[in-house]
């Protein structure tokens, strides 16, 4: 009589965790509690080599909401999402945003900005250390920072506008 038990044990137990996992996947929600970007820490100063020339840092931002995209040539989520922030961009002249290119070609990137109509800087993490100090594991993964410098939500991919817009309302964009 204990197999039958266990068993619906074994199936309940799976059933919470394969919820917790459908819920988490499908809000897009990447925060973390704990290292760098975790929601309401300072955003860290980050200064990388620009794709195109010069160097681009967080800090160059400061005073001004920012949006910071992790993202690569191949990424076809990115493809969806970075038009939509070029748009914000343009709706709301005090947004900034910076782009960090990980382990990707530059010259393909600079191609793929133009293809999407995206005109931000972009700062090239060639062996993606940037990436890794912030867990960053897939793309997109984008950061919406506030005037004052503090992280107010990360996000695992935009795949449509109510999202960006609530996202982009927590940091007064």
């Amino acid at each position: 009589m204990r197999r039958p038990r266990t068993l619906l044990l074994i199936a309940a137990v799976c059933a919470v965790v394969g919820v917790a996992i459908a819920v988490a996947v499908s809000t897009g929600s990447t925060s973390s509690q704990h290292g760098l970007g975790a929601i309401g820490s300072r955003f860290p100063a980050v200064t990388l080599d620009r794709i195109d020339h010069g160097t681009v840092t967080t800090t160059s931002f400061e005073g001004h909401p920012l949006v910071v995209t992790f993202g690569a040539s191949w990424c076809a989520p990115c493809r969806k999402e970075y038009p939509m922030l070029e748009a914000a961009r343009t709706a709301h002249p005090n947004l900034q945003v910076m782009g960090v290119l990980e382990q990707d070609s530059p010259s393909l990137m600079r191609s793929f900005m133009r293809e999407v109509g995206a005109t931000w800087p972009v700062g090239d993490d060639p062996d993606g250390s940037v990436g890794d100090r912030f867990g960053i594991t897939g793309y997109p993964v984008t950061f919406f920072v506030d005037a004052n410098g503090y992280v107010r939500g990360r996000r695992a991919g935009i795949s449509d506008q109510a999202t960006l817009d609530r996202e982009l309302a927590k940091i007064g964009a």
